[in-house]
């Protein structure tokens, strides 16, 4: 008879364990966990690199968390733009803490991916992690900057200095001052949304999701170039006497552009959360699956090592049905007795 073998394939790179970060390469796939016994997840590979789903269980919460932060922190500063009615009341509720959520929320979704064995040129790029982190520490900044400049009036009226301008005799944490560094950080801020947007599009795209993906990348291209324009323009329309309406209408428009790209950003990064959430949910629904296959199959196992270990020796009668024997297919209680063979006469 001819034996049938199966090749079993292995992990041929890089393959952190889901549970405990082991990395699992060289074992055969679909095998557990050497050092915490979780069922390896087959890795699902595709054309450029591995996916999402790939990362450990830890990494998927985590920026999980970030997301969410990001998100709750979009949305406080969208509500408080659209009803600053009172700007005491923007600066507390939609400044310092909203984007200090945005800011802790980014630091959490640029850590360093977990080793799987493919690089990402966008994702395990140093400068543009670091480039996220600082964007989102100018926006705490500013938005602190800003607080200041509405509160300090109130705290500490300005002091007028004899035969000097207001502005120029201020002290330098003065109302004025504070305002000027405000709005040069609030500048620089929105030029850093734009590498966070070329981030989560990467994310995305690890992801899976092209679309989400396609819809970062415009955020950030739109909110680069439109606050780019409207920073170049506005610094030149004083230069320019000339042209210095047409120029500050079209810093304007620009910096209305930006605005529009900063919203479908905030927007994109919410749906981002909530595709995490359900990546997180599925990880575990599928790693409950995968560990009750595993306990079903030790069980199948161990069955029939039973059933062959306790069978009868090759070679050997098997012991004769007697009066208390059952046989499969008659009904309960019943019980067959053997009848002695005849033998015919020659």
């Amino acid at each position: 008879m001819r034996r049938v073998t199966r090749r079993l394939e292995t992990v041929q790179t890089e393959y952190p364990c889901r549970r405990c970060g082991y990395d699992l390469h060289g074992l055969v796939i679909g095998a557990a966990c050497p050092e915490c016994g979780t069922p390896m997840a087959p890795p699902q590979v595709r054309e450029g690199g591995d996916t999402l789903v790939d990362a450990p269980d830890g990494y998927l919460q985590k920026l999980c968390i970030g997301l969410v932060l990001m998100s709750v922190g979009a949305i406080a500063v969208l509500l408080s733009v659209a009803g600053r009615g009172s700007l005491h009341l923007y600066a507390v509720a939609g400044g310092v803490p909203a984007w200090l959520a945005w800011g802790a929320g980014a630091w959490i979704v640029t850590r360093p991916r977990p080793r799987t064995g493919h690089r990402n040129r966008v994702l395990d790029a140093e400068w543009l992690r670091w480039s996220v982190r600082a964007g989102a520490a100018a926006w705490v900044v500013a938005s602190a900057a800003a607080a200041a400049a509405i509160f300090l009036p109130i705290v500490a009226p300005p002091r007028a200095i004899p035969g000097v301008p207001a502005p120029l005799g201020a002290p330098l944490f003065s109302a004025i001052n504070v305002a000027r560094l405000a709005a040069v950080m609030q500048g620089l801020a929105m030029l850093g949304l734009a590498p966070i947007g070329v981030f989560l599009g990467s994310l995305a795209a690890w992801a899976g999701d092209s679309g989400l993906a396609d819809r970062f990348r415009i955020a950030a291209w739109t909110v680069g170039v439109g606050s780019a324009t409207g920073l170049l323009l506005l610094v030149a329309a004083p230069r320019v006497p000339g042209l210095a309406g047409a120029l500050t209408t079209g810093s304007i428009v620009s910096w209305g552009v930006a605005m529009l790209g900063v919203v479908l950003l905030f927007a994109s990064v919410v749906q981002m959360a909530v595709l995490s959430w359900w990546a997180v949910s599925n990880s575990a629904r599928q790693a409950a699956a995968r560990a009750r296959l595993a306990r079903e199959r030790a069980i199948h196992e161990e069955q029939m090592a039973s059933r062959t270990t306790g069978g009868s020796a090759p070679g050997t009668s098997a012991s004769p049905i007697g009066p208390g024997s059952r046989v499969t297919g008659h009904p309960a209680g019943e019980h067959i007795v053997p009848r002695p063979v005849r033998r015919k006469k020659m």
